[in-house]
């Protein structure tokens, strides 16, 4: 029972990942056409979305956003989210410039993406580790319980603690 809940929790996460993807991608259209996106931009968006999600989605894997602990989420999370969209941004600017179907795609949409991305993502993990402060308390990182003095054990009782 515990495998089915962590991998529902796992599928809901790509879900959320994904749709993170597609926002930020509206998002970055919105900003670059001062929120009047053209015809054409709206249809080279639609055709690149299921690629950039797909791209996007692949790379977030290798990097670990789609497992570890929230709750402990920090400056390596942090890098690796960076380095997995500065990586997929670059893919997809080879991608406008080397297939056709994608001429005319702005590659400032390009950045502009990342730099949302980056901020949902992130924001996303750091919520999950507000959420836990909120509700232990700043500094807290176990589980509340009782609390206990250990007196005179050495090394023992470090690794107790």
């Amino acid at each position: 029972m515990a495998g089915l809940s962590r991998r529902l929790r796992r599928v809901r996460l790509i879900v959320v990942l994904a749709a993170l993807v597609a926002a930020a991608n509206e998002i970055a259209f919105v900003l670059r056409f001062d929120a009047e996106v053209p015809d054409w931009a709206q249809a080279l968006q639609l055709l690149m979305l299921p690629w950039l999600i797909a791209g996007r989605g692949a790379l977030f894997a290798p990097f670990g956003l789609y497992r570890g602990l929230w709750r402990y989420a920090g400056i390596w999370d942090l890098r690796n989210i960076v380095l997995s969209v500065g990586l997929s941004s670059g893919i997809v600017l080879a991608v406008i410039r080397l297939d056709p179907r994608f001429s005319g795609y702005p590659p400032s949409v390009v950045l502009i993406d990342a730099l949302v991305l980056t901020c949902l993502l992130g924001g996303l993990r750091l919520l999950g580790r507000l959420h836990r402060a909120r509700h232990l308390g700043p500094g807290t990182r176990a589980a509340p319980g009782r609390k206990v003095i250990i007196f005179g054990a050495g090394e023992a009782g470090e690794s107790i603690v």
